[in-house]
């Protein structure tokens, strides 16, 4: 029996974990505790805030109690104050030089600067630095908090003007940084990949749409429907960028650009993806990507398909909802072969465009669908038009 501590993770992960031969420990915040979690850890460890004293007090508390074999966090927000935690406490379970470069976006871009995935940046300390920044960057620019989560704090700038003005309003909202990047051109997509003691598995690529003017997403497909030797070349292009990175083990979430053959690295998350991504991949593949990092971590395997349950849908898609629907309204656009999986309906109606970040969207479905022969792409769009005539 292997006494693992998970930190962070949305209680829905713990429905179908199955971790035989582990006992689990968590440290969580009250936000994502629910009765998964409860029923599947021994003991949790409440916290107000993911930081680095706050985890690590927590890992102390339970090592108090437990012999600790290995510690894992796939939280945005954990895996960073989690790596450093076991890094301190020389517990095994987490890279903390892959979750430091994948958490600070400088960091990143500085450690891919002369590689094949460089892009034109600039780390900012100073309202001088982004001036500097100006003379040598092409526009448009991404103008960003180095540490942001959920497409908080994100704004592509086409002026100069823009550009001093949004880094202006985050200096003195008290960011020590701000991060200028060239903005990649062509069509966004995230790659989920899942890395077993050094072998790279790409699990599948996202289709992805974001609200008009904004960079938070609207809706995501699970399989892509890019041609298989364009799915290829997005495949290769990141396990190339997982081995410039040294990547040895766990899940990652990599969101980049296509533009024709040439590909852009927006940013990489050594995390499962969120918007319910990680359940597309689980259901439509049968890969459980937490599941199988965990087990692989004691036994060595590299195979991901080691533990995979039989999918239970050909493809599946997550939706926000910015309208108001009813489960009726939906269940009558939907064909017979399509579920609604998981849902959150908006009680009031939010303009798209007022969106700031995947935060303050209203509402969601997560839908899955049985049949290859439904057009995911064209339900979303019948979907949406529908919502728009409700309200």
């Amino acid at each position: 029996m292997n006494t693992i501590v998970i930190i962070g993770g949305q209680d829905e992960i713990f429905e179908e974990l199955h971790l035989e031969h582990c006992q689990i420990l968590a440290v969580n915040i009250p936000y994502f505790i629910g009765d998964a979690l409860r029923n599947t850890a021994k003991q949790i460890i409440v916290i107000d805030t993911f930081n680095d004293e706050a985890v690590l007090n927590a890992l102390i508390e339970l090592s108090n109690t437990y012999s600790i074999d290995a510690v894992f966090s796939y939280s945005e927000l954990g895996v960073l104050p989690a790596s450093f935690a076991t890094k301190t406490l020389n517990l095994p379970g987490i890279e903390h030089d892959i979750a430091r470069s994948c958490r600070n976006k400088s960091t990143l871009r500085e450690r891919l600067a002369h590689t094949d995935f460089a892009l034109p940046f600039s780390a900012c300390v100073t309202e001088s630095d982004v001036h500097n920044a100006l003379t040598e960057m092409a526009l448009p620019i991404v103008v960003k908090d180095p540490m942001g989560a959920g497409s908080a704090n994100v704004k592509i700038c086409s002026t100069d003007e823009e550009v001093t003005q949004f880094s202006s309003r985050l200096f003195k909202q008290g960011f020590e940084q701000v991060l200028l990047e060239k903005y990649c051109t062509g069509i966004e997509y995230s790659v989920e990949t899942l890395t077993l003691n050094g072998q790279h598995h790409v699990l599948g690529i996202t289709d992805k749409a974001l609200i008009e003017g904004t960079v938070v997403e609207s809706h995501h497909v699970f399989p892509t429907a890019l041609s298989l030797a364009e799915q290829d070349e997005v495949s290769s292009y990141v396990v190339a960028l997982l081995d410039a990175i040294n990547h040895r083990h766990g899940p990652m979430h990599i969101e980049v650009k296509k533009d024709g053959h040439q590909l852009g690295l927006i940013e990489i998350n050594n995390r499962c993806g969120g918007d319910y991504i990680w359940e597309m991949v689980s259901k439509v593949t049968g890969v459980n990507m937490y599941r199988a990092s965990i087990l692989a971590h004691f036994n060595g395997e590299t195979d991901c398909h080691r533990w995979a349950d039989a999918p239970q849908y050909h493809t599946m898609c997550y939706l926000s909802l910015f309208g108001h629907i009813t489960p009726s309204q939906l269940r009558d656009r939907l064909p017979a072969s399509v579920d609604i999986v998981r849902a959150e309906w908006p009680e009031k109606t939010s303009l798209s465009n007022d969106i700031g970040d995947s935060t303050q969207r209203p509402g969601f479905v997560l839908l899955g669908s049985k049949d290859g022969e439904v057009h995911m792409a064209s339900l979303v769009a019948d979907i949406q038009g529908t919502i728009s005539a409700f309200v």
